[in-house]
């Protein structure tokens, strides 16, 4: 009897954590303050993977939180808030080039607090399902359960998931063009060059640009923001200079980023407001030895970076003289160092690049 009773408990609890769970499931169709979400795009990656579940809340959200908006019962967009300006809020996807249409801040229901992967949720729904399977086994035995029924059973719980998944996952919410030419500004690419300038190439339909009337820059995940130039290029292009160097100097040593262009803009028929990423391709300073005895940093990026040179020079075996010095190389800049007037030489070049320390030692003469 006893084991009876235990048996009945742990199916009631079971019956009350599948409600709870359902409910909190469907919570964005009722209007719970709780609602969970399964990731069904890619459009959110790697911060946000297809299978993962995402848990909101009601509450205040700023830029850079992750937020849940729904044009509709079903129709319900995962994304970062990258602006927000007169109780309209613009999102984007961390792997869409460009943000979604603005949408009014009241369709905006909850914000992320939460994310459980699929590799966390997944295994361990299979471990409970085998579990019970395994603790049941006598009752289904008495049942005289057959593999058919296990078929019919798996079928059914297949179709049901699609189901909930169709419906309770999150959906892109598009507007419709009529057969109006209506005036659409996406963007193309965002690049740093090599003079510390970025140019934002946009595809443009329907329309030109005109001018920018306004441009700030500032690395991804700071309040802090600085004032820009931009002008406008061949009508689908802006040019923004300007950009502090000590801000790159920041992002090459530290590995923050990535760079934030946000720009208004005049179009022709229209306004534009676009927030761009720019992820510069930063690369490593290189050391290398010409045979005459020089030795040659290069600096490769658009951006200042801080070395120390540590040199041991010597005409005969035993100790050396030993210099130190802290030098900042220019963007595209270039340190020689001619050691070729010492019959013993070595050269200790120490920086900090993308967060890590690197040290490189070589061998010059001897």
């Amino acid at each position: 009897m006893e084991g009876l009773r235990l048996v009945k408990r742990s199916t009631a609890l079971g019956v009350v954590l599948l409600a709870v769970i359902i409910l909190l499931f469907i919570g964005r169709l009722v209007g719970f303050p709780v609602a969970i979400i399964i990731v069904s795009g890619r459009s959110m990656e790697p911060t946000l993977r297809v299978g993962d579940i995402v848990v909101g809340v009601k509450e205040p959200f700023k830029v850079g939180d992750i937020v849940i908006w729904c044009a509709g019962p079903t129709y319900c967009v995962v994304h970062r808030v990258v602006e927000l300006r007169d109780s309209i809020v613009v999102t984007k996807g961390d792997n869409n080039p460009a943000p979604d249409p603005p949408v009014p801040e009241s369709l905006v229901k909850y914000r992320v607090i939460a994310v459980v992967r699929s590799y966390e949720w997944l295994p361990a729904v299979l471990i409970v399902l085998g579990l019970y399977a395994y603790l049941k086994r006598d009752y289904f035995r008495r049942r005289k359960v057959v593999p058919g029924d296990v078929a019919s059973l798996i079928l059914v719980s297949f179709i049901v998931f699609n189901a909930a998944v169709a419906l309770l996952a999150p959906a892109y919410y598009s507007m419709e063009a009529g057969s109006l030419a209506v005036p659409r500004v996406t963007l193309r690419h965002a690049t740093l060059s090599g003079d510390g300038s970025v140019v934002i190439t946009l595809n443009v339909y329907n329309t030109r640009l005109v001018n920018v009337t306004q441009c700030h820059v500032s690395i991804y995940g700071s309040s802090k923001r600085y004032e820009c130039e931009a002008r406008v290029t061949r009508h689908s292009s802006i040019v923004v200079s300007g950009v502090p160097r000590t801000l790159l100097e920041h992002m090459i040593e530290e590995g923050v980023g990535p760079l934030v262009i946000s720009v208004k803009a005049t179009i022709l028929f229209g306004k534009l407001v676009g927030t761009y990423y720019v992820y510069p391709p930063w690369r490593r300073p290189t050391v290398s030895v010409l045979r005459n005895g020089t030795v040659v940093i290069a600096n490769p990026n658009p951006a200042p970076l801080k070395i120390n040179v540590t040199t041991y020079v010597s005409n005969k075996p035993g100790l050396a003289n030993v210099a130190f010095e802290e030098r900042v190389l220019a963007p595209h800049g270039v340190l020689k160092l001619d050691l070729s007037k010492y019959r013993y030489a070595y050269v200790r070049v120490e920086y900090v690049f993308q967060g890590k320390r690197v040290v490189e030692q070589l061998k010059v003469r001897g």
